[in-house]
């Protein structure tokens, strides 16, 4: 490639900052040469120079022709860079990888106008972004956000300006190399050049638990996102109303001057779960969020708390399944069983309910927390990493007992669709018919809900709406 000004191609910064990162993080990285056009025969020599606009001068480290194995890694990352992108996402060699890797399962990345390249791969519909440039080609054919971070999928997309891929990146070099509960980076990077671009794709080779990697499940660092998400919730949700609802409001609300003093408790509790959550994830902690508390006194706080906390001990428990790392699953669970004491005293000795629902607490997935914990959040720093969840549609149930019929509200899908009701481990599938749902009989305590297209087995593809939450007396 011949010493060319490729400003219009790729800027300096993200031709050296992707790669500058990966290697301060532990990552080996490779540079291949991608041909374009009349230059498809030439191989890197060492006079093949791409000359950036600031005078950067990189050389391929091997063309991909030469790569003998380029679907053997784990994620394949196409950056931006306006020239480049369009170059790449051009090159059919580059679509039949980005297809192949994508229909396999691995990750899929594309950076700022990279993602041009999702529509010349002809990739699935699904969600993406990418810079501004290229939005109005991806719209038609995809599910086009505007966020800045989208997952779809093994699909993952970033709309950012070169200096924000990193600095704001989720995982930096210092929590990712540093961090005694993170494990240790040995993946490898390849980055593709072009005699007209400096665009790069990256494959990731196979690491346990390197968090840079989306697989199908979430990582250890989203779950730990996640958590601190929440845990930022019942910080926020126990300090706002403490500061808001003194001693004498208890008081006045019928409560002994005990419970406020424990609410206090539990409100350390939670700032210092927040705490030793962001100190583990360093510099990409995610931030607390604005939130709208429906409590008006002591009493509908207090109610509302046992809600939380039963969710948080759902919370932790559907989570536990996808923590591979020892030390961050001994963390969780030494936060979940103290979340579970909250629950229990809230449950029985303030709100004079239950204490538990029986034998088993109830797992639910990332989702159906997220679907309960939305309703609480109004708005979160644009900064914040993203987390691989999404909200469902609202489920209302109207006034309910155990064996009776309830009335449900709801967004409906369509036909054959399922009340699927969780108790403990087990999940009960009763039809909807005209909006309404027969619960099952002898159901005590926390029980969720949600409405599923299947009367088998509950999935994130099959649940139409929900979660809903019932509370029913031990009448013993």
């Amino acid at each position: 490639m011949s010493q060319k000004d490729i400003y219009a191609y790729q800027t300096t910064m993200r031709s050296v900052i992707a790669f500058d990162t990966l290697v301060r993080a532990g990552v080996s990285c490779t540079s291949a040469f991608v041909s374009e056009g009349a230059a498809a025969n030439a191989h890197p020599t060492p006079s093949s120079v791409a000359k950036c606009s600031r005078g950067v001068k990189i050389i391929a480290d091997v063309d991909l022709r030469d790569l003998e194995d380029a679907g053997g890694f784990d994620a394949i990352i196409v950056p931006g860079g306006a020239k480049g992108a369009d170059t790449l996402s051009k090159n059919e060699t580059v679509q039949q990888l980005l297809r192949d890797y994508h229909e396999k399962g691995k990750v899929v990345g594309m950076i700022c106008a990279g993602s041009l390249a999702a529509l010349t791969a002809s990739l699935p519909r699904g969600k993406l972004t990418s810079h501004p440039s290229v939005k109005s080609d991806l719209e038609g054919a995809f599910e086009y956000l505007e966020d800045s971070v989208v997952r779809s999928g093994n699909l993952i997309t970033r709309s950012s300006s070169p200096v924000r891929l990193f600095t704001s990146s989720p995982y930096p070099p210092n929590q990712i190399v540093n961090n005694p509960l993170s494990p240790p980076i040995k993946s490898s990077i390849i980055m593709f050049f072009s005699t007209a671009i400096v665009a790069f794709v990256a494959a990731l080779g196979v690491v346990s638990g390197t968090p840079i990697v989306k697989r199908d499940a979430p990582t250890d660092i989203d779950v730990l996102q996640y958590a601190l998400t929440l845990e930022h919730l019942e910080n926020a949700f126990y300090s706002g109303a403490l500061a808001k609802f003194d001693a004498h409001a208890f008081a006045k609300a019928g409560f002994p001057s005990w419970v406020r003093r424990r609410f206090e408790q539990i409100a350390a509790h939670e700032k210092e779960h927040v705490q030793f959550l962001t100190t583990a994830l360093g510099g990409a902690a995610t931030q607390a969020c604005t939130y709208d508390f429906p409590y008006s006194d002591p009493k509908t706080f207090a109610a509302l708390s046992m809600v939380l906390e039963g969710v948080g001990v759902s919370a932790y428990l559907g989570a536990a399944q996808y923590i591979k790392t020892p030390a961050y699953l001994t963390a969780a669970g030494s936060i979940l069983t103290t979340e579970s004491r909250h629950a229990a005293w809230v449950g029985s000795a303030v709100n004079k309910g239950t204490a538990w629902s029986g034998a088993f607490d109830i797992p639910l997935d990332l989702d159906q927390v997220f679907s309960l914990a939305a309703a609480f959040i109004t708005t979160c720093p644009s900064t914040n990493p993203a987390i691989p969840v999404k909200a469902f549609p609202t489920l209302t149930a109207g006034k309910a007992a155990p064996g009776s019929s309830v009335e449900l509200t709801y967004k409906s899908g369509g036909a054959g669709e399922y009340l699927a009701v969780f108790t403990g481990l087990t999940v009960t599938y009763a039809p909807i018919s005209g909006g309404k749902a027969t619960l099952p009989k002898g159901l005590t305590g926390t029980v969720y809900a949600v409405v599923t297209s299947s009367s088998s087995a509950v999935s994130d593809d099959n649940t139409v709406a929900g979660p809903a939450i019932f509370e029913f007396p031990d009448n013993e």
